[in-house]
């Protein structure tokens, strides 16, 4: 099983620059304004606080992300209806089209083809438009199950779709808490990728630093 963002495509980038793009269209709009009021990492902060605000209340990360976009708007004064979902509008077109899959995770998913793959995750990007779809067997959204990571239920969700049973199973992801924390929860092994080797004392089963080091773990591991 794979989480999706930053582990198989760069999401950290694709939403830096989507965030970037919508807010030149803010800022082109409404020229009399300081455009430094609002910037990219205060827009993740706000972000960042709402989904503490709504975790465990809503799953959809789409409805975040707008509610950080209205909540942004009321903090540097701008009253505009319509106007955070038009910036959602603007965001999530730019985003698409900017997501990327990393270097290494075709080279990993053809290294693996004879396996049966999963990708459970707690966003909302689409592995179909990156051309990837097909080579799962499953695709498991928290906002499809009403429940994300760290809760083991989402990967006990997956396991019955794979039809597998836990010491079949391992989860390869980007976060301590999120990917780490739900295996361990679920019972089953875990693969922490640690892409800028920063991780200490991970509770993961295995640390790797590049998706290519992962098929040959997976057959060592058999």
């Amino acid at each position: 099983m794979f989480d999706a963002d930053d582990t198989l495509w760069d999401f950290q980038g694709s939403m830096r620059a989507a965030l970037h793009a919508m807010l030149e269209e803010l800022w082109t709009a409404f020229p009399g304004r300081d455009a430094a009021s609002l910037t990219v990492d205060r827009m993740i902060a706000i972000r960042d606080r709402v989904a503490d605000e709504l975790a465990g209340r809503v799953m959809d990360l789409a409805v975040v992300r707008l509610e950080s976009f209205q909540r942004a708007l009321e903090e540097v004064g701008i009253a505009e209806d319509g106007l955070a979902a038009e910036l959602g509008a603007s965001y999530f077109s730019h985003q698409a089209h900017c997501v990327k899959l990393f270097d290494d995770t075709l080279p990993a998913l053809d290294a693996l083809s004879g396996r049966r793959l999963a990708i459970v995750s707690n966003g909302n990007a689409d592995a179909g438009r990156l051309g990837i779809a097909e080579r799962f067997e499953a695709i498991i959204r928290s906002v499809d199950v009403g429940v994300g990571k760290p809760d083991p239920a989402i990967i006990k969700a997956a396991l019955v779709k794979l039809d597998v049973g836990e010491s079949e199973a391992v989860l390869v992801g980007d976060s301590e808490e999120s990917d780490v924390g739900a295996a361990r929860a679920a019972g089953i092994r875990s693969v922490l990728l640690d892409r800028h080797g920063t991780t200490t004392n991970s509770q993961a089963d295995w640390v790797i630093g590049s998706l290519r080091e992962l098929p040959a773990l997976v057959a060592a591991a058999d």
